[in-house]
């Protein structure tokens, strides 16, 4: 629901005009690493100079509607990590997060972070 409310807003008359591109990436977090979903590269995580957290080299993939955001989401989700459990043969061990982005012209304009539910 939320891909389909991100590109319904952008054909808005308030949004068409910030000539606005979306860019999505997910990273899981898992053994107390971080692995970028996307081209399943082990990442790190430092804060920047205005002490915000960052992942630094995800793979930023641009999608141009619903449909490739969820086919986005569904790559990277058959590259999480699982392991047997007690309760479940293919639980997930992992945290993952899937972004949202906003560029207008090169810049960022604003980013959502969705934590993926468990498999």
């Amino acid at each position: 629901m939320v891909a389909q409310d991100v590109f319904l807003l952008l054909k808005t008359s308030a949004y068409e005009k910030l000539d606005l591109k979306v860019y999505g990436t997910f990273f899981e977090i898992y053994g107390g690493k971080v692995y970028d979903l996307l081209n399943w590269k082990k990442t790190q995580v430092l804060e920047d100079g205005s002490q915000q957290i960052q992942v630094v080299g995800l793979q930023e993939q641009e999608v141009c509607w619903v449909e490739d955001m969820l086919n986005l989401v569904e790559l990277g989700n058959s590259c999480r990590t699982s392991g047997q459990t007690s309760v479940n043969a293919h639980s997930s061990r992992s945290h993952a997060v899937f972004q949202i982005i906003l560029k207008s012209r090169g810049k960022l304009h604003g980013k959502f972070s969705l934590h993926y539910p468990l498999h």
